[in-house]
């Protein structure tokens, strides 16, 4: 998954797409995943 080849918590990563949807960054969120 995702998650785990970012290598962060689970909570992590929920509160940096949740900060990240608030800053209206989802598609850079969504491409960064995509990189990995």
């Amino acid at each position: 998954t995702a998650m785990e080849k970012l290598k962060v918590p689970p909570d992590l990563y929920v509160l940096t797409i949740q900060l990240l949807t608030r800053n209206e960054h989802y598609a850079e969120l969504g491409q960064f995943i995509r990189n990995q």
